[in-house]
């Protein structure tokens, strides 16, 4: 970020309200890359789509004034600073591969926007406490290589990366050789991040912090569900 910018503390009368028509051109100008005829979108992962698409919202990030490193299964990170870097970095995102007959939304959305939440702090001149990372993963939807979710997966020590390395498409391309062509096999370890602390203790202790200092403390209930309908 600009060194010349000017950040506001931040108050319970701050309009913080995202710019919705930007975030809708996002998502659209996202969905141009491998669109279909009916209105969907194919841009499988590790294709020239794909890579593509990665770049466009790379260029996004980049022009919100943050650093981004990606790492060796092809995760991207993209990091806005905090007052404290020491702080465990505010993480959201998802993923930007889709099904072959996919949609404009799915994991688009969850990326595109974290990013808007960035773009409108940058807008408003705020400066958060703790970093904020917004990450999208690799083969979240496994329609061309499997297992699925393999970029967190690999990130999270559940996929061995070698292994994840030799999996194989249809055609017999496998991953280490696609990542290495779309130009995505980063220089980062693939791994759980040092300064990554569990979401829950995240949560927690920053909600006492926030009613020590009269903030808002906001609590979410969610379910549990992964890459299909979840039952609320």
């Amino acid at each position: 970020m600009s060194s010349d910018v000017l950040f506001t503390p931040m108050t319970e009368t701050t309009d913080c309200r995202v710019n919705g028509e930007r975030l809708w051109e996002s998502l659209m100008a996202l969905a141009e890359i491998g669109a279909t005829p009916k209105g969907g979108c194919c841009r499988l992962t590790l294709t020239d789509l794909d890579r593509q698409g990665r770049d466009l919202v790379i260029s996004w990030a980049q022009a919100a004034g943050m650093r981004v490193t990606v790492d060796k299964i092809g995760n991207v990170f993209m990091r806005r600073e905090g007052r404290n870097p020491a702080l465990p970095p505010i993480v959201s995102g998802s993923h930007i591969d889709t099904q072959p007959t996919g949609g404009k939304f799915d994991g688009n959305y969850g990326v595109l926007a974290a990013l808007e939440v960035v773009r409108t702090l940058n807008d408003r001149h705020i400066e958060t406490e703790a970093p904020i990372e917004v990450v999208f993963w690799t083969n979240e939807e496994g329609s061309r290589f499997v297992p699925v979710m393999m970029g967190s997966g690999v990130f999270a020590g559940v996929f061995p990366l070698e292994t994840v390395y030799a999996a194989q498409d249809a055609d017999g391309k496998t991953v280490g050789e696609e990542l290495a062509r779309i130009g995505y096999i980063g220089s980062q370890d693939a791994g759980r991040s040092s300064d990554w602390a569990p979401t829950s203790k995240r949560i927690l202790n920053r909600g006492r912090f926030w009613r020590m200092k009269r903030k808002l403390s906001v609590s979410c209930r969610a379910c549990w569900g992964s890459a299909g309908m979840t039952a609320w």
